[in-house]
């Protein structure tokens, strides 16, 4: 998150106590809108800064990052951080969530929450991309979900989010998260990209046998009749 020399104060939050949410701004450094954990711009100028002898902290808000990192020793790396404010003359707030995620199982001698008080030379804010749905009728539909969270399933929690998938977008993001999807076992009924060119990643379909149409959208969806299975009983 910050490059250069910085001067911190650490606070931990006991237990049950939770701090005080100020600021307008929540930036997270290093953070993401695409669906694999972590942002690899972030991941990646803070291995660059930290390489060349800066003192670098890497504020990701996720559970763990989108690529590895070396072991550098002016690198301090800090998942499930959030950023909560950026103010003057470089000086941040962050709020380090160290053990909400283990509830019950928690260690009783480790804070459960950890405030950083940083004032960084310089500071990189790589927030990402945001996915927005594409508006089409019936989109509320159950099973109807973004690409990147569809792909986050198998990814982070090992769960299909569906046998079968139509995936549909206008950015390389879905068509990644297509593959990803078919990586992980779902099978792809239609591919379908808005834009009306080609992308790179379109060969990478091909090689699947996998057809990708440009310049096609989803209108809406529905339901397929459903046939009634006789019980045992024949009715």
């Amino acid at each position: 998150m910050g490059s250069g020399s910085y001067r911190l104060r650490v606070l931990d939050v006991p237990a049950g106590i939770l701090p005080p949410g100020r600021g307008s701004r929540t930036p997270s450094a290093g953070q993401q809108r695409r669906r694999r954990e972590g942002g690899r711009s972030g991941v990646a100028a803070a291995q660059e800064a930290a390489a060349a002898g800066a003192r670098v902290i890497l504020a990701e808000s996720r559970p763990t990052l989108a690529a590895g990192l070396p072991d550098l020793p002016e690198l301090t790396v800090l998942t499930r951080t959030t950023v909560t404010g950026y103010y003057d003359h470089g000086y941040v707030v962050a709020v380090e969530r160290r053990t909400d995620h283990l509830g019950d199982r928690a260690p009783a001698h480790l804070s459960r929450q950890r405030l950083w008080h940083i004032r960084a030379g310089r500071i990189v804010l790589a927030t990402g991309a945001l996915e927005r749905p594409i508006l089409f009728e019936d989109n509320d539909r159950p099973g109807v979900m973004l690409a990147g969270a569809a792909a986050a399933y198998p990814a982070r929690y090992g769960v299909l989010p569906g046998r079968r998938a139509v995936v549909f977008g206008c950015h390389d993001g879905a068509l990644q998260a297509a593959l990803d999807l078919h990586d992980s076992g779902v099978a792809l009924a239609a591919v379908l990209d808005a834009r009306p060119g080609p992308s790179a990643l379109h060969a990478r379909f091909h090689i699947r046998g996998i057809e990708v149409l440009p310049g096609h959208a989803v209108f809406g969806v529905g339901l397929l009749p459903c046939r009634r299975t006789p019980d045992r009983s024949g009715s």
